[in-house]
């Protein structure tokens, strides 16, 4: 049974997490589970700092990266996104009202 869940097709079928955490590097970026972003933030503070962290991101990739270009491990909640959403729209019905159009 773990081996079908492992496969391409049994992760397909999986309903995407709705709560992740982001790894951000220069160009790329990588949303991972909690227990994949306390891992890195675990690489992060070792003293020394290892040169690299290896992790898994929620699609099942394994990733390779140098610790020294993460640049951020952010949070992100469906209620943290739901909340920026209704801040960004009052934010722009406030601006329309003072006559400020914003860029989207």
């Amino acid at each position: 049974m773990a081996e079908i869940q492992k496969s391409p097709e049994a992760r397909e079928r999986l309903p995407p997490p709705s709560d992740w955490f982001m790894v951000a590097a220069r160009d790329c970026h990588w949303k991972v589970s909690r227990e994949m972003a306390a891992h890195i933030e675990r690489a992060l503070v070792e003293q020394p700092m290892p040169r690299w962290v290896v992790f898994v991101d929620v699609t099942g990739s394994r990733v390779r990266l140098r610790t020294t270009l993460i640049e951020f491990v952010e949070q992100s909640t469906a209620d943290q996104r739901r909340l920026g959403r209704a801040v960004y729209a009052a934010l722009k019905t406030e601006a329309k009202a003072q006559g400020q159009e914003e860029d989207d």
